[in-house]
């Protein structure tokens, strides 16, 4: 079996450095998605700003989604610092 070397305390930062992405992004997409909602119907009323709303929301989605996935990146790096 090979030998593997990990710095703990670079890795550490990194996993940390991760969770703050993560938080600050799920932020960002709740007050991006909270903007929309007031703006779309409102300020913006056509069929056009319906379709935007759907696409955004897609998007938003999307980007949850991956925030999720970069979680779980950040758990399974903290699991290899474990080891």
């Amino acid at each position: 079996m090979p030998t593997l070397h990990i710095d703990v305390e670079v890795s550490r930062n990194v996993v940390s450095q991760m969770r703050k992405t993560c938080d600050s992004l799920h932020t960002e997409v709740a007050s991006l998605s909270n903007c929309m909602q007031s703006y779309i119907g409102s300020s913006w009323i056509s069929p056009a700003a319906s379709q935007f709303s759907n696409e955004f929301n897609e998007w938003s989605q999307v980007l949850r989604i991956k925030i999720n996935e970069l979680e779980e990146l950040s758990e399974r790096l903290e699991r290899e610092i474990a080891e």
